[in-house]
């Protein structure tokens, strides 16, 4: 029909997976890591990483980019070391079933258990069944939490005004150790009906650049552990 126009539906995957591969083979500058000076494209590199302290973008973001392409790759620092999954996740439907499965797989193996969470933008509700009981002066929880972490690992969000964890509160287990800690970076958590974090006689922790809001019992509950809050913001109801 003269005048349709189909720019409002949305593009195939294999359509988007096609611009990509169009994007790491024609228009990027393609190139392997040498030693010799002469070989490395200085102004591309360049040119590329002014872009990218334009875009910023976060640690999950920078994994993806630099499998694009080597100019991806030497133009963005690399992320966080280890093996590392994601959520969502094609195989859990909610994140504290991830997290029970990454639990129970360092219980079987610690080499197999990913040491990095990358969760996704967006916000991510806890379903109200999974609610945990808490009261007010007696500082500690009736019912197990449904997020759970019993071993070193880091869990990252996009960015803290776009990853969004409603109603989930993070508790804090496993053995302390010298460099044993669990990291959470980059999220929010609100909304929990006992703390934001929970953490007594656990690992420690740090918290870098999150938020914790609207929690019915304390933003981070810790005691008998260690841990680092840096640029944190704590409301609580």
């Amino acid at each position: 029909m003269q005048g349709e126009t189909k720019e409002d539906l949305p593009l195939p995957s294999t359509v988007k997976k096609a611009r990509y591969s169009y994007i790491s083979q024609k228009i990027i500058l393609q190139f392997q890591p040498s030693i010799d000076p002469n070989d490395i494209p200085y102004e591309q590199l360049a040119w590329w990483k002014s872009i990218f302290s334009y875009i910023q973008p976060n640690d999950y973001e920078r994994l993806h980019l630099r499998r694009l392409c080597n100019m991806f790759k030497a133009s963005l620092k690399p992320p966080p070391k280890g093996v590392f999954t994601e959520f969502p996740h094609q195989n859990h439907t909610s994140l504290s079933s991830l997290m029970n499965r990454l639990n129970a797989l360092y219980e079987e193996d610690p080499r197999r258990a990913p040491t990095i969470l990358f969760i996704k933008e967006g916000e991510h509700v806890r379903h109200k069944r999974f609610a945990m009981k808490w009261k007010r002066g007696r500082g500690r929880r009736e019912e197990q939490t449904d997020l759970v972490v019993t071993y070193p690992m880091k869990i990252i969000g996009a960015e803290r005004n776009k990853t969004i964890l409603s109603g989930y509160c993070f508790n804090f287990e496993g053995q302390k150790g010298e460099g044993k800690n669990v990291e959470l970076n980059d999220m929010t958590v609100k909304g929990s009906s006992g703390a934001g974090l929970f953490n007594y006689n656990g690992i420690s922790f740090v918290c870098d650049s999150m938020a914790f809001t609207q929690c019915l019992g304390y933003g981070v509950y810790a005691k008998n552990t260690k841990g680092r809050l840096i640029n944190l913001c704590d409301h609580t109801v």
